[in-house]
């Protein structure tokens, strides 16, 4: 069950998706996330999973090694 997810990008998108979640009573925050979302603009979703650990949360082939 996801409980707790972590949100990349505040921007409008990313915002409003993190206000509707809350309000359904879901945590968003980084601590031991059971999800991570990416609301970043388009040409940015290749780049961003790059500066993350890989783990069974950000399944991307391209995400930074540990």
């Amino acid at each position: 069950m996801i409980d707790r997810i972590h949100l990349i990008g505040s921007g409008r998108a990313g915002s409003a998706i993190a206000a509707r979640l809350r309000q359904r009573g879901l945590v968003v925050g980084k601590g031991s996330p059971d999800l991570v979302l990416l609301c970043v603009p388009d040409g940015a979703i290749a780049d961003v999973p790059r500066t993350l650990a890989c783990g069974p949360r950000i399944p991307h082939e391209r995400c930074a090694t540990p």
